[in-house]
Parts: structure tokens; C-alpha cells; sequence
């Protein structure tokens, strides 16, 4: 059998003789050939795992990608906003937010009437979260609901 395996010459066709000895060559010739059919197939199935799992992982992190963008998108927009809209700040809201940037604002202050959006609430939120010189504000609106 070792020859078999060494032997440079391939064979086209093979006469044994039907005996006890040719038997097991033959069984032994199977069992090779099944043992070489199932690595080949453990083979196979561990590069399709393989396969898998990559695609999974590129998929995994080409949505983990989607979402950070889709994340910075968004806050740029909203950063995008607030500076619209800080630029668009009108009389008295603009003096507020600068003495509230100031620390000049005294203890009270009511923002009752002032227009207060979104944009303009977060804005107020940021600067008021590092002042220490007032310690109420009313921010009473018409018409909520």
C-alpha cells in the first residue's frame, strides 16, 4: 500500500486476484477514500463557517459604521441648528444668554413671552448648566397644551 502511495506512475486499470488478501486492499482502499472524502468535507464546512462569520463581522460592523454616521450626521445637524438659531436670537433673549454666560443674571429671571423652540431651549440648557447666579427661571409659554 506504501508503494501505492510513492509510486510515480498512475494505473488505468488493476487485476487482483479474488482471495482474502485483495479484500482487504480493497477495504483498506475504501476506508482511505472515505477518511479523504470526510477531511474534505470537515475542510469545506470550516472555510464556509469561515466564510460566514467574516461576512457576518462585515456586515456587523458596516451597520455599527451606518450608525456612527448616521449619529455624527445627526448632531451636526442639530449643532448646525443651534447656531442658526443663536445668531437669530432676538433683544431679550440675547441679553439673557449673555449675562447668563457672564454670570451677571440676577437670583430670579422669567423668559415668559420669549419664543422657545427646540434650538432655543437646548441653547438656554447648555449655558444655564454651568451659571451660578441664578437660581430660578420661569419659563412660563402661552397656549400649552
Amino acid at each position: 500500500m506504501n508503494k501505492e502511495k510513492e509510486s510515480k506512475f498512475l494505473r488505468f486499470a488493476e487485476v487482483l486476484p479474488n482471495n482474502a488478501n485483495t479484500a482487504k486492499i480493497l477495504k483498506d482502499r475504501e476506508e482511505l477514500a472515505m477518511a479523504k472524502a470526510e477531511r474534505e468535507k470537515a475542510l469545506k464546512q470550516a472555510q464556509d463557517k469561515e466564510e460566514r462569520d467574516r461576512k457576518k463581522e462585515r456586515d456587523k460592523a458596516a451597520k455599527e459604521k451606518e450608525r456612527r454616521d448616521k449619529a455624527a450626521l445627526e448632531n451636526a445637524k442639530k449643532e448646525a441648528e443651534q447656531q442658526e438659531e443663536s445668531k437669530r436670537l432676538d433683544g431679550r433673549m440675547l441679553i439673557f444668554l449673555q449675562k447668563a454666560q457672564d454670570n451677571m443674571t440676577p437670583k430670579e429671571y422669567s423668559l415668559a413671552g420669549c419664543n422657545l423652540g427646540g434650538p432655543r431651549t437646548q441653547i438656554v440648557g447648555r449655558i444655564l448648566a454651568f451659571n451660578s447666579s441664578i437660581t430660578t427661571l420661569h419659563l412660563s409659554r402661552k397656549n400649552i397644551q
